[in-house]
């Protein structure tokens, strides 16, 4: 197993995500959706029914998300990386992702995605945050920080047993949903038999 770099590991380096001036207005019939914090899930991906439409104005080509990208939300309490699978059309991170494109042939970008997230690398993330309320992660000292590189094929086993541990969440949480509506329907019955 080796070890390197972010910057190593990705095309550039990985750059900040597309910079709004101000607000990000929402405009339906705009020419991209903009996958922001809110949009962005450690478990679920990118919810990206969720999205915003805006209308992007820019002299030079904005840099689109491609499958296989990596989204790392750099700013706010959650530190997460979400890989990019599908997109419903032409998107854009906002400027709180650094977002990352891998060299090809080097990692699987799930893998990477998977490695940012567990608390080995999320407790380093903590100790390079700066500021209180709203903490950030420096775009320089991101890209110095090392990551794990097993062989491709440990690296897709790794994927496979993490969307199995996923779906083994999904269900246990609908299983709980599942008893808490059964006694809810059961409390009401009783209240209704009771009126």
């Amino acid at each position: 197993m080796s070890f390197v770099s972010v910057a190593e590991l990705c095309e550039g380096g990985g750059w900040s995500g597309h910079a709004f001036r101000g607000r990000i207005a929402e405009v339906p019939d705009g020419n991209a959706k903009v996958v922001q914090l809110r949009d962005v899930d450690v478990y679920l991906g990118i919810q990206w029914d969720a999205l915003i439409t805006t209308q992007l104005e820019s002299k030079k080509e904005p840099r689109w998300l491609l499958p296989g990208d990596i989204l790392f939300a750099a700013r706010g309490m959650r530190f997460i990386a979400v890989c990019v699978t599908q997109l419903p059309g032409h998107c854009v991170c906002s400027p709180h992702f650094i977002h990352l494109r891998l060299k090809p042939g080097l990692a699987v970008p799930a893998f990477i995605a998977w490695q940012i997230n567990q608390a080995p690398f999320q407790t380093l993330l903590k100790k390079l945050a700066e500021g209180t309320e709203s903490a950030t992660i420096r775009v320089p000292e991101f890209k110095r920080m090392k990551l794990a590189l097993p062989s491709l094929e440990k690296q897709k086993k790794l994927v496979e047993l993490f969307v199995l541990q996923q779906q083994e969440r999904r269900v246990l949480e609908q299983l709980i949903d599942n008893g808490e509506q059964q006694m809810k329907a059961i409390a009401q019955a009783m209240m209704n038999n009771t009126c």
